[in-house]
């Protein structure tokens, strides 16, 4: 287990004190009862599991911070993604995940770690570890057609499991 510690948003809120379990089902519980068990502190709360973004509407209108890779600055509302495979049974998915500048970055040490982060911050971490199974990083294409927004993935995957749902459909 590991653990965040969030920065509020203004001088009114508290510092959140993240546990994260990293997708080790075992640790669930333990992570519950930390959250449970921390006393009312003044300037910091508790939380398990790493939650969604709440307001995903500075990514869809591109107003987000950028993420920045030496000189270059990326983010994440301009990474593109596509479905690489996914996996009916598991309902698990390998996604490919298109950067800008990409090629100039690659060798960036923390890249794949950083990019892994920021999904989990779009999904919340329960649902991070139950649907990826793989994030594979790509140069994003001159003409990005058929590409998804990375911030419409909790939404496709909601869409992958309601065309793949086991229930049949009826005729009216």
């Amino acid at each position: 287990m590991i653990f965040l510690i969030k920065i509020p948003a203004n001088d009114q809120e508290k510092y959140t004190i993240v546990f994260c379990c990293l997708g080790y089902r075992k640790l669930f519980s333990k992570a519950i009862a930390l959250e449970e068990q921390v006393p009312n502190l003044e300037f910091f709360t508790a939380q398990a599991f790493v939650q969604p973004h709440a307001n995903l509407l500075k990514y869809k209108n591109g107003t987000d911070e950028p993420l920045e890779f030496n000189e270059y600055e990326i983010k994440v509302s301009e990474m593109l993604m596509a479905l690489e495979d996914y996996n009916i049974a598991s309902k698990q998915l390998k996604i490919n995940i298109y950067l800008p500048y990409y090629n100039e970055i690659k060798e960036y040490k923390n890249l794949e770690n950083v990019i892994h982060w920021n999904v989990m911050f779009i999904l919340g971490e329960i649902a991070f570890y139950k649907h990826i199974r793989q994030i594979n990083l790509h140069q994003m294409p001159l003409e990005p057609k058929g590409l998804l927004s990375l911030i419409d993935l909790p939404d496709f995957i909601e869409y992958l499991y309601k065309i793949n749902s086991r229930k049949k459909t009826r005729l009216i």
